[in-house]
């Protein structure tokens, strides 16, 4: 599946950015904005509650730990935007990889 068809922002972290920024400050377009992200977190959340159902440590709040994640993504963006040089690309999924160990969710 080609995700940059599904998540258009997904492979432009500035303008993923940018248009939260533009959001922050246009109050009118929150709930554009707030709509694609609970649609994100509930994705998240279902994956988790799939790990789990697949021998995964519980969870006690899925939705709490797919809102974690997505701030995690929303992150490592900005520090990449930020500081290229000491963010490696895929910072994000090594978090990811070590958290999913942590929770028992992974054999690596």
């Amino acid at each position: 599946m080609d995700r940059s068809r599904q998540d258009p922002l997904g492979r432009s972290p500035l303008l993923h950015m940018e248009m939260i920024l533009y959001v922050a400050r246009a109050e009118k377009r929150r709930p554009e904005l707030a709509k694609r992200l609970r649609a994100r977190r509930k994705l998240v959340a279902d994956i988790v509650q799939g790990a789990q159902s697949n021998g995964g440590n519980n969870v006690q709040d899925p939705s709490w730990a797919a809102a974690v994640v997505l701030a995690l993504e929303d992150g490592f963006r900005l520090h990449r935007l930020i500081d290229p040089e000491t963010t490696p690309a895929d910072s994000f999924l090594r978090a990811i990889s070590d958290l999913m160990r942590a929770m028992g969710l992974s054999s690596g």
